[in-house]
C-alpha cells in the first residue's frame, strides 16, 4: 500500500516500518550493500518471518514461504513447541468452504 495513512490505526498500537525506512539507510542501498528492487519481496518475507505474529492468505505462496521460514526459525532458536513442529503465532484468511469446522 503506497498510502501510508492506511496504516494509521495500526501505528496507534504498534511500531511500524516500511521499506522506505530502510532505503538510503545503508541497509538496502546508500553505503550498504546494493539491492535490486527485484529482491524487495524476498526482503519482505525475511522480515515477516521474524515477527512475533504473522497474518497471511490461505492460497498465497508468499504466505506459505513466510510460514516455512517461521518454522525453520522456531526450530533453530528452540522456541516453545518446536519439538511438536508448532509455528510461532500465525494466522491466515481462508475462504469459508476451506475452513475447518
Amino acid at each position: 500500500e503506497k498510502d501510508k495513512s492506511f496504516f494509521l490505526p495500526l501505528k496507534e498500537h504498534y511500531e511500524i516500518y516500511f521499506l522506505d525506512n530502510f532505503i538510503g539507510s545503508g541497509v538496502v542501498d546508500g553505503n550498504g550493500p546494493k539491492m535490486s528492487a527485484n529482491h524487495y519481496g524476498m526482503l519482505d518475507q525475511l522480515i515477516a518471518s521474524r515477527g512475533g505474529l504473522f497474518v497471511g492468505c490461505f492460497f498465497s505462496s508468499f504466505t506459505g514461504y513466510i510460514n516455512r521460514l517461521r518454522g525453520y526459525h522456531s526450530e533453530l532458536q528452540k522456541h516453545p513447541g518446536y519439538k511438536d513442529a508448532k509455528l510461532l503465532t500465525s494466522y491466515y484468511y481462508a475462504p469459508a468452504r476451506l475452513r475447518l469446522q
